[in-house]
C-alpha cells in the first residue's frame, strides 16, 4: 500500500481526535468509520508517527540523556529468536525538523519511505511532507498544512491534506477542515471537506452547543446537498466533572424524528485518566443496543499507559488482543508488544514487539537486537550475574514497565544488586552501542 492512503486518513483521524481531546470529533462516526476501513493498518502507522511525535513535546531536546534515535518492529517474537521486520530512524536536521525514515527488511534493510515533520516555536506540527522511495529515488507522496489556533498545544484553525499527481507535478488538496471559536475559544462550527470520498467529493458541517458548565452536550452534523446543509446526525453527550460518559448518536430523519446509531460508555480511574470504554452499536434484529467493543487500559505509578485490552465480541468471530507499553523514563518508551487472544486455549500469542533506541546509540545501517540476555541465577535472592561491561546502559524495569529507582543499574564485578526490590517479574536490559539484550529475571 501506498503511504499517500495513510497519511490522508490518517492525518484527518489524528487530528480531529486531537479536538476531541476536550470536544465531540469534528468528522461524523460513519465517516470515521468508513476512513479506519479504508487504511487501517497504514491509519495506525501514521498515528504512531505523530503520538510518538507529541509524546515526547514536538521539538526534541537535543540536548537532554534521552534523544529518541530509531524503533525495529519484530516480528515471530520468542525468547530465542525473532525478525527485525521493519524499522523507523529519527534525525534531527534543525530544531524544528524532525525526519522519520522507515526501512523493511527484504534480505537486508531497504529505503521505504519517510516523513519530515516541521514544527513551530511552541512545539506544534505545522508541516509533514511524505515521501516513498522509488526506483532508487525519493518520490513526493502527501503533505498536510497545519495553522494552530492561537498559543493552543492542540486546537487548530484549519489543515488540508494534499497527494502529489505526479502527472501535473503538483500537490492536490484532498482534504480540508476549518473550525471556528467562540469567544471561550471553544469550537462551535467545524467544517470538513473531502475531495474524493467513495468516488464523490462530500462537505459535512458539525454545530456544537455548551451546557452552563462549558460542556459539548450537542453535536448536530450536516451534509451539504444540492445547495444546502442537511442534518443527518445528532450527537448528545452527557458529562460527570467535565468528563464525557455517555454520548449518543441518533441518525436524524426529520425535524422530530431520530433512529439511534451508536453510543459510547466511558468509565475514569480515580486520577480521571480513562479506564474502560464500551462502544455499543444499535441492533435493529434486537432492538437493543449491542456491545461492539471494549477497551480496558491500566496504568503505572507514573500514570503512563500499561496495558491496553480491546475485546470484540460481537460478530461471529470474537477477537481480543493486548497492548503492552514499558518505558524508560518520563514518556520514553522502552518497548511495546502486541498480543493476540487464542481462544482455543493458548492464552495470549506474542503477534511483535517493537523496542526504541535513544540516544544516538543506534544507526540507520545497522540496529542490531541482540537477542535473549543471559542471567544468572535465574530465580534469584539478590545479585544476579549478566554479560556487559561497565560502559554498558543496564536498565531494570518491572512487569508492568516501570523503570526501578534508579533507572540506570550499577555493574559491580560482573553483577547488579536487586536485593532491595521486592519478588516478582523484571526486565533486564543492557545497551551497549548499537547492541540491545534484554532478559526476564525472577525475584524471590
Amino acid at each position: 500500500m501506498r503511504f499517500q492512503t495513510m497519511i490522508t486518513t490518517g492525518w484527518a483521524l489524528f487530528l480531529a481526535a486531537t479536538l476531541s481531546a476536550q470536544n465531540q470529533s469534528p468528522l461524523p462516526h460513519t465517516v470515521q468509520q468508513q476512513l479506519n476501513k479504508t487504511a487501517p493498518e497504514l491509519l495506525a502507522r501514521l498515528n504512531k508517527v505523530f503520538q510518538t511525535h507529541a509524546a515526547r513535546g514536538g521539538v526534541e531536546d537535543r540536548g537532554g540523556m534521552f534523544r529518541l534515535d530509531s524503533a525495529v518492529l519484530y516480528t515471530n517474537y520468542t525468547p530465542t529468536d525473532s525478525f527485525p521486520m521493519s524499522k523507523i530512524v529519527y534525525t534531527y536536521p534543525s530544531d524544528i525538523l524532525n525526519v522519520q525514515t522507515e526501512y523493511v527488511n527484504d534480505g537486508g534493510w531497504q529505503l521505504s519511505s519517510r516523513t519530515a515533520l516541521t514544527s513551530d516555536a511552541l512545539g506544534r506540527v505545522t508541516l509533514a511532507i511524505a515521501e516513498v522511495f522509488e526506483n532508487g529515488v525519493w518520490v513526493p507522496d502527501s503533505r498536510i498544512d497545519a495553522f494552530p489556533h492561537g498559543n493552543s498545544p492542540t486546537l487548530t484553525d484549519s489543515f488540508s491534506v494534499s497527494t502529489w499527481n505526479p502527472d501535473q507535478q503538483k500537490w492536490e488538496i484532498a482534504v480540508a477542515n476549518a473550525t471556528s471559536y467562540d469567544d471561550q475559544d471553544r469550537p462551535v462550527a467545524i467544517f470538513t471537506h473531502f475531495e474524493d470520498f467513495l468516488g464523490v467529493p462530500i462537505s459535512i458541517l458539525d454545530e456544537l452547543s455548551y451546557d452552563d458548565n462549558g460542556d459539548n452536550f450537542l453535536t448536530i452534523q450536516s451534509l451539504f446537498e444540492q445547495g444546502v446543509w442537511t442534518p443527518f446526525t445528532r450527537i448528545e453527550t452527557g458529562f460527570v466533572n467535565h468528563l464525557p460518559v455517555l454520548s449518543t448518536s441518533y441518525v436524524i430523519i426529520d425535524s422530530v424524528s431520530t433512529l439511534p446509531q451508536s453510543k459510547t460508555e466511558t468509565e475514569y480511574t480515580p486520577e480521571g485518566q480513562t479506564g474502560v470504554v464500551r462502544d455499543y452499536a444499535w441492533s435493529f434484529e434486537k432492538f437493543d443496543w449491542e456491545l461492539q467493543q471494549t477497551t480496558g487500559y491500566l496504568y503505572d505509578n507514573e500514570g503512563r499507559v500499561w496495558s491496553e485490552v480491546i475485546d470484540e465480541p460481537a460478530g461471529d468471530t470474537p477477537a481480543r488482543s493486548w497492548k503492552q507499553s514499558a518505558y524508560f523514563d518520563g514518556n520514553d518508551l522502552f518497548f511495546e508488544a502486541n498480543y493476540d487472544w487464542d481462544f482455543g486455549g493458548q492464552g495470549w500469542v506474542l503477534l511483535d514487539k517493537t523496542f526504541y533506541y535513544y540516544s544516538n546509540t543506534t544507526s540507520s545501517d545497522d540496529v542490531v537486537n541482540a537477542g535473549p540476555l543471559p542471567l544468572s541465577p535465574n530465580p534469584t535472592s539478590g545479585f544476579v550475574r549478566l554479560p556487559a561491561s561497565n560502559n554498558a546502559r543496564i536498565t531494570v524495569l518491572s512487569a508492568r514497565g516501570t523503570a526501578v529507582q534508579p533507572a540506570n543499574v550499577s555493574l559491580n564485578d560482573g553483577q547488579i544488586d536487586l536485593s532491595n526490590l521486592p519478588g516478582g517479574v523484571y526486565y533486564i536490559s543492557v545497551q551497549e552501542g548499537n547492541r540491545r539484550q534484554t532478559g526476564t529475571v525472577v525475584k524471590q
